[in-house]
């Protein structure tokens, strides 16, 4: 598996489901996190955007197991950003 992977890249992988928000306002929330080219290290475990930076890490890297395909890395990594924004946009907060 590669090591730098962009939510850009992974559109052939549905919207992560929310029992809170609705298909519309995740899909909202996912676009919004592409226009922010939300990116996942999986070497590092490291979360960046181009709007705050460094997002998340793991602070101990002995914790960090890099995932072993893409579908992993939208559950595990990308779909807490969404939701996320999914909720900041639903509070009629910028996302």
């Amino acid at each position: 598996m590669r090591r730098h992977i962009k939510l850009t890249e992974l559109s052939h992988i549905s919207t992560p489901k929310s029992d809170t928000y609705g298909p519309d306002l995740m899909e909202r929330a996912r676009t919004a996190q592409v226009k922010k080219n939300l990116r996942w290290d999986n070497a590092l475990g490291i979360l960046r955007d181009d709007d705050i930076g460094m997002r998340a890490r793991f602070v101990n890297q002995s914790d960090h197991e890099p995932h072993d395909n893409e579908e992993d890395v939208m559950q595990w990594v990308f779909a807490s950003s969404i939701k996320n924004s999914a909720s900041r946009i639903s509070r009629g907060f910028e996302p």
